[in-house]
C-alpha cells in the first residue's frame, strides 16, 4: 500500500526492479481483491463494487515530508492507471 485517496487504494508493485515478475504479481494482487468483495458480498447480502486500474511504467518516487513522513509515486503511469479503474 502506498496511500488512501478518498475511496480509492493505490498499490504499487516492482519499484526495486529486482522482480521480473511484478506485473503479473499486481494482477494476482487485483484479481484476489476482486475475489475477497464477491466473498463480502455473497456472505453479507451486499453489492459492494471495485474498480481495478493497472497500468506499468516509469515513475517518480520519493518522500514527502511536513506534518507527517509520506513515500509517494508520481507520473504518466500513476495518471493512466487512476484513469483505467
Amino acid at each position: 500500500k502506498i496511500k488512501t485517496i478518498g475511496d480509492a487504494y493505490m498499490a504499487v508493485g516492482g519499484l526495486d526492479g529486482h522482480n521480473q515478475e511484478q506485473t503479473l504479481e499486481v494482477l494476482m494482487l487485483a484479481a484476489d481483491f476482486v475475489e475477497a468483495l464477491e466473498v463480502v458480498n455473497k456472505s453479507c447480502g451486499t453489492d459492494f463494487k471495485l474498480r481495478v486500474g493497472v497500468h506499468t511504467g516509469p515513475v517518480i518516487a520519493g518522500v514527502l515530508t511536513g506534518n507527517k513522513i509520506a513515500f509517494d509515486v508520481w507520473g504518466n503511469t500513476v495518471k493512466t492507471a487512476c484513469s483505467m479503474e
